[in-house]
């Protein structure tokens, strides 16, 4: 309490300050009659005490550098100017022989945390933030500006926060793009950018392989929910329309009787990179048209398995920010669907059942294990006792697939797990069990490459505050 106390002290008198020298530099400009556009340098903040991540803690010289930072930020978003788009963070520690590599990885990406958190609040302008996409990690003493340090001098320097800041947005977010197979699936951007690894550099990939879920019917896996999605028409360059429908698949999870929450990209999505006349690279984004959705489906069975039917989406929104960053923020890649007719009333939804939805402190996630499950697209239901399934397009991600895998990396909007996550698994939820059983929805799985480790957008409060409204919108009263 005491050091939040603190934080928020800091905190105030940061703002404080950025307001008088924004004023000062608002008049210079506009007597300038031209923008103050600021350099874009890196900028490393450092010298915490020992154990400290709190911006409190930091010199008075380094809590400068923090709200110069912010002011950057801000100044580069007026009108003539570059905006900044991009802010990386990584965070270091100093070697600590008693507490190991786990402390100083944990408390490096706690100080690259800290200082994305002050930074988003001394920025405060919600036309700006959305625009950013914070990429916050910890890198703990792998880096040392000093390796020998003979005094407390030299350690300090290597706790520290590097930031970057770019006018281009590099973070992975996914892009729908055709497959070998001729159908379209969701990838990640850099696999598009960069030549695919070797084969040894593959093998050194271990995460855990995705199970098939043997009863859907059981929760939380019957709220878990098969979505096909339909793009409209493939129109190629030139423009040619080729007269085939791009479908996508992916997963959703029923939070309510008639909403089900998935991935923004799912609904809302950026094609793969093109070129204009000219040769300049042109991103264009793609609305669903209409989405179909199965709650608990097993296609694996004889008959297939749709306890509660099809049901049709009626209202598909994304969140407000991941529409304006041209889907590429992954930290807003979120969005909810309507569905023309509620589930039956003993069917259930996340947040009934021993199960919520509640956005955790970071001490509650980083090494947890975490659990996904959803429904990938190129999957083949496994075999059955009394029968073998065929595999081919009237089956094939059909089937759930649920995995387990600890939880590596967090920032203040995102997760990164050890899961293998596939084409289709977009939407799925990602969440923690407790030691009493209970199950808390922490994540939205938004990654879909299969030797990336799971990159899943982070469940918190302004999310949640977002999505309630959307389904009071229906009339609906949240039940978390």
């Amino acid at each position: 309490m005491q050091a939040d106390l603190e934080l928020e002290a800091v905190l105030n008198e940061l703002m404080t300050t950025l307001s008088e020298s924004e004023l000062e530099s608002e008049a210079e400009w506009e007597a300038a009659g031209a923008p103050s556009c600021p350099r874009l340098a890196p900028v490393t903040v450092g010298r915490f005490p020992r154990y400290a991540e709190s911006i409190a803690s930091l010199p008075p010289a380094e809590q400068q550098k923090v709200r110069r930072l912010a002011e950057i930020i801000v100044r580069s978003h007026r009108p003539g100017c570059r905006p900044v788009l991009q802010v990386n963070l990584v965070g270091h520690a100093d070697r600590d022989y008693q507490r190991g590599p786990d402390f100083e990885h944990r408390i490096s990406a706690h100080r690259a945390l800290t200082v994305q958190r002050a930074l988003q609040r001394l920025i405060g302008n919600p036309k700006i933030l959305p625009r950013i996409v914070w990429h916050a990690r910890g890198a703990g003493a792998r880096h040392l500006i000093v390796p020998s340090p003979r005094n407390e001098a030299g350690r300090s320097r290597n706790r520290r926060v590097e930031v970057a800041l770019s006018a281009g947005i590099t973070a992975n977010y996914p892009v729908l793009v055709k497959i070998p197979s001729g159908d379209y699936s969701w990838v990640l951007r850099d696999s598009l950018l960069a030549p695919p690894p070797a084969p040894e550099a593959e093998s050194h990939v271990t995460f855990p392989d995705p199970i098939a879920v043997s009863n859907s019917q059981q929760v939380p896996f019957k709220w878990i929910c098969s979505l096909l999605v339909d793009f409209g028409d493939e129109v190629l360059p030139g423009p040619i329309v080729t007269g085939k429908r791009i479908h996508g698949r992916g997963s959703g999870t029923l939070i309510g009787s008639r909403h089900v929450l998935t991935a923004g990209h799912v609904l809302l999505t950026q094609g793969p990179p093109q070129k204009d006349i000219f040769g300049n690279a042109v991103t264009s984004t793609t609305e669903a048209l209409s989405v179909d959705v199965i709650p608990g489906r097993d296609g694996g069975k004889v008959p297939a398995v749709e306890p509660q039917g099809r049901r049709h989406a009626i209202k598909r929104r994304v969140s407000p920010a991941w529409k304006d960053s041209n889907a590429t923020n992954r930290a807003f890649d979120y969005g909810l669907i309507t569905l023309d007719a509620p589930v039956s009333a003993d069917y259930g939804f996340w947040s009934s059942a021993n199960s919520q939805i509640s956005p955790p402190a970071d001490a509650a996630l980083h090494g947890q294990l975490a659990h996904c499950s959803g429904y990938p697209a190129d999957s083949c239901p496994p075999p059955d006792p009394a029968f073998t399934p065929r595999c081919d397009g009237s089956n094939r991600g059909t089937v759930q697939f649920q995995m387990s895998g600890d939880v590596t990396n967090i920032s203040a909007e995102l997760l990164e797990t050890q899961m293998k996550i596939q084409e289709g698994h977009s939407g799925s939820p990602t969440w923690l069990t407790s030691s009493s059983g209970a199950m808390n929805l922490v994540g939205i799985a938004s990654a879909s490459r299969s030797q990336a480790p799971e990159i899943a957008v982070r469940i918190r409060s302004s999310m949640l505050d977002k999505i309630r409204a959307w389904m009071r919108e229906d009339g609906v009263r949240p039940a978390f």
